[in-house]
This record gives structure tokens, sequence and C-alpha cells, in this order.
């Protein structure tokens, strides 16, 4: 049987080996080490650092691995390690030394031996070129070793079974990459695009949550306001344990030059799911969890099903991953502000301090001069940029395209984005003093109940109301996790 994910896993990297703080330090030197190697030559020195890490390594082999996806990615000897070989990348190929290291790192973070992973056809190549360890991390699978023909056994469509019947049985592209995918049943034929019913991806335990359905809104952000490097998607969490998530892709997310020739013209989009985001690397995800009614959770699912089957448009700007896991979020009563000013992510972050105290002292029609200035030059470097090569981003592509330009008042307007950095660094703080300041005062209630339960004059009916009253405030401060301050409901809960 699968075992199941928990929410709040183990904190700890290894289960039989620990790390002290010599480990540690000798980490640390050694990083400082390898940032001063050179990438283009390979000395005799390096080989020497090769097999201290190596060695390093090999304590943690065939440990079996748990904990926080990004917690064991981020685990300082594989760090130092993955560190060492990206900067000997070009010679891995001719030196040995170098292949062994790569091979052990690999062995250790899949849970298994190095000697077990020798010998199978193209299992290396493939466990690392689809990260196959962050997804036995994500599911808390495992790999197992057959213990008469020394067979990997992986679990595929439910089921272990040897890799080298596997290995015929799946479809890779040409770089490699597993058409498929790995969900909580092992390697699937599906992708994460082709579906058309809304399901689960894993199943955990809904007392964590306190059996409510649940609206997580998902974003990964820089803490200074950029143009890149940002996603929002949606995680949904039922009353009996399924965990859904969505998110919205251009469907030319992995062509380069589409995206350096026009990054700005109206593209398709499809939705993802499970979003890829769930399994990336070292990520910290910064998470707005809410209670939402069944009726809105079944709402939530119905939407998505119909934006799957329907034609979708993306935009880098106007109609984005956080467009859309805000139009989800507002089903589950949350209405948020993403929208941000093009000037303010354009302008460096080290000068946004100065340009604005210097915006601030200029004459009241300097500033307005100024500002209409910056919109018509960022509309018509957008339009260069091929903001004029498709339909309006709020039309699908089966409806009237029209430019993006269409009157002089768009052309005057300093275009905005949405973006999740608000939501990340503003809305969500918010939202956890709120909370905080909700148990303290639910606290000091339980606690003035508690004085008045122990004074002996209370009669009988006054200690039950009394307990009735404690009862309901502890329920109350039970879901105070999942409850958001009155002036973001856009309705009940």
């Amino acid at each position: 049987m699968i075992s199941s994910y928990t929410l709040i896993p183990s904190a700890s990297f290894y289960t039989e080996a620990g790390d002290d703080s010599s480990t540690n330090t000798e980490v640390v030197t050694l990083t400082q080490r390898v940032n001063k190697l050179s990438r283009f030559r390979l000395t005799d020195t390096d080989l020497d650092l090769c097999q201290t890490i190596d060695t390093m390594l090999a304590t943690r082999e065939g440990a079996p691995i748990s904990g926080l996806l990004g917690e064991v990615e981020n685990h300082p000897i594989l760090t130092l390690a993955k560190h060492f070989l990206s900067k000997k990348s070009r010679h891995i190929a001719s030196a040995p030394a170098l292949r062994s290291l790569q091979q052990r790192l690999t062995a250790v973070k899949l849970g298994i031996r190095r000697d077990d992973l020798m010998g199978h056809d193209g299992f290396q190549s493939f466990a690392r070129t689809n990260y196959l360890h962050r997804y036995l991390l994500h599911h808390n699978h495992t790999l197992q070793i057959d213990s008469n023909t020394r067979d990997i056994l992986i679990l595929f469509k439910g089921t272990f079974q040897p890799w080298s019947e596997v290995r015929n049985r799946i479809s890779l592209n040409s770089k490699g990459v597993l058409n498929g995918q790995y969900s909580q049943t092992g390697l699937i034929d599906n992708d994460r695009f082709t579906w058309k019913e809304f399901k689960p991806f894993k199943r955990e335990n809904p007392a964590l949550w306190n059996n409510h359905y649940i609206f997580e809104y998902c974003n990964w952000t820089h803490k200074t306001l950029q143009i890149t490097d940002n996603h929002s998607w949606v995680r949904l969490r039922s009353a009996n344990g399924d965990v859904y998530s969505v998110g919205e892709w251009p469907r030319d997310k992995g062509q380069r030059w589409s995206w350096i020739k026009f990054p700005l013209r109206l593209k398709k989009a499809r939705l993802m799911s499970p979003d890829v985001s769930e399994f990336w690397r070292g990520v910290k995800v910064a998470t707005l969890a809410f209670a939402i009614t069944k009726n809105q959770f079944e709402e939530i699912k119905a939407q998505v099903e119909a934006d799957k089957a329907a034609p979708r448009t993306f935009h880098m700007f106007r109609r984005n991953c956080t467009t859309y896991a805000n139009k989800l979020a507002a089903i589950g009563g949350l209405r948020v502000q993403t929208t941000v000013d093009l000037s303010k992510i354009l302008t460096p972050s080290s000068l946004r301090p100065f340009f604005s105290k210097m915006h601030d002292r200029l004459p009241q029609l300097i500033q307005k001069v100024s500002k209409l200035t910056t919109a018509i030059m960022l509309n018509f470097c957008a339009a260069i940029m091929g903001n004029h090569t498709g339909g309006n981003p709020t039309e699908e592509l089966t409806g009237t395209k029209r430019p993006h330009l269409p009157s002089l008042k768009e052309l005057t307007t300093i275009p905005h984005t949405d973006h999740p950095h608000g939501i990340v660094y503003q809305l969500t703080p918010k939202v956890g003093t709120w909370r905080t300041n909700q148990m303290i005062r639910l606290d000091a209630e339980c606690e003035a109940i508690r004085q008045r339960l122990s004074v002996s004059d209370t009669t009988q009916e006054e200690r039950e109301d009394l307990r009735s009253q404690f009862q309901e405030l502890e329920r109350e401060r039970s879901d105070i996790p999942f409850r958001l301050p009155p002036d973001l409901q856009a309705s009940a809960v």
C-alpha cells in the first residue's frame, strides 16, 4: 500500500544518520574551497577534494530520506556535492572520480546504495533528468531492490515493477523527459496537461486542517519586486483529505525564441494539474490558506473543469497565472488587489526609494507630465515586444482580435500587471497578524472563564453556562488558522 504524505512531515533529512557541528564546519570549509575552483581546469587538488566529498556522501548512502522537499534539497552535504559537480560539469565525462561522485549523489537522493544503482540501463539518466527523487519525497515513496536479481523496483501504475520492464513501457521525449508523470500511484502515462476531470493528486490527513474544505493561494516570488521568476497557483483540500492542485501556464513556455522575439504577444494558455511547482526544488512557497464551504469547493472544481475544456489565452501582464488564481480565489470568497504599476517593477530596487522621494518633491504639473511620458514610453516599448501582434487578452482566442492600444486613453495609461508580490509580503503577513491577535483575544477570554469557574460561589447553572461558553471559544480558537479577516471576506464562509 502507498503511504500517505503528511501536511507537516518530519523535519529530519535522514532517519539513520544525523549531522553534528563538526560536519557542518567541515562543509562550510569545503564550500569555501569549491567556490574558488576553476570551471576550466581539473587538477589533482580538485580530485582530492572530490574524494573527500565522496567519502562524506558515503556516510549517508542507503539511508531512507524523509522530510520537507526544500529541506532535503538544501541539505549541506548534498548541496556541497551538487555545487562541486556543477563547477566541474565539463569534466564529468572524462573523469571517473567525478562520475563516481555523481552516481553516489544520485543514489543518496534516491535513498539507495551506489552499487544498487549500477548496471541498470538508462535508470541514472532517467532519475536525474526527471528529478525522480523530488517525486519520491513528495509522495513519501521509495525505490525497492529485488533481493535475487538486484533489479530496481519502481512504482508503476500502482504496483512495484522492475525497471528493466518499466523502461520499455514509458515514453520519453528527445531530451529524456517523461511524457507522462510520476503520481501518487507511481509512473503513469497521462501528463499534467492531459485531463478532463479535476482530480486529487495526493491524499493527506484532513485532521490537520480540522476537516474543513480549504482553499490555498500558493505563490513563490522574490523579496524584491521583479518581473520574472514569479508564479501563482491554487491548491484545494477536501474534508476527506483529497488534495488538488492547478495552475495556468502559457502553452509555449519552453520555447525560448518565442519569448525572446515577442514576449508580450497574446499566447495560448493551458491548465496544469498538479502544478509542477508542487515538486520544485528548494522553493519557499508562501501559502494563504482559508476555509471555504463545500458548495464553494464544488463550484471551484466545476470552474476549473470548464476552463480546461475551453480555449484559453495567456498574457504576461494582463492575463497571467496570478490573474487565474485570483479568479478562483474570488469564488472561494477572497477578493484581493494584485495589480502592480509596471514602472515600479522595471525600476531597479536600489533606485526605487530615490525616485519615489524625488517624484514626491516635484510640482503637481511635473508629476503629471512625468507620468504621461512614462506611460507612452512603456506602451510603445510593449508594442515593439509584441503587444500589438495579438488580440485583447480579455478575449478568448475564438473572439474578435483587436490591437492592445485601441485608444489614446490606453496609450497614456501606465500598464499594470497581476503580481503575487503583494499577496506574499503584504496580505499574508496581515492575515497572520490578525489571526495571532484573535488567538490572544480568545486565550484571554478562555482564561477569564477558567477564573470564574474556580470561584466556589457560582451556581451549577452558571457553571454549565460557562463550560458551554468555554467549549464554543475552544472551537472558535481551533478554526482561527483557517479564517480570514472580515475586510477580506467577499462572502461568508
